[in-house]
């Protein structure tokens, strides 16, 4: 497991876990969004749910 997705489930906060989400490569996100999407979710952080939608729509804009 990547340091960073270790990261996310050890964040004791919502501020922690927002501050991993906005630090995160795109690359990363793309490559692990379904993990970070269930931490979200498990965390309760419903806006870094919110985020990875978001961003993930973003990057499907800018390929058509």
């Amino acid at each position: 497991m990547l340091p960073i997705i270790r990261q996310m489930h050890d964040a004791e906060s919502d501020e922690a876990r927002a501050g991993v989400l906005l630090q995160l490569p795109d690359v990363v996100l793309v490559r692990h969004m379904a993990v970070f999407a269930k931490a979200c979710r498990q965390g309760g952080l419903e806006l870094g749910d919110l985020f990875i939608d978001m961003r993930r729509a973003e990057w499907l804009e800018a390929a058509e």
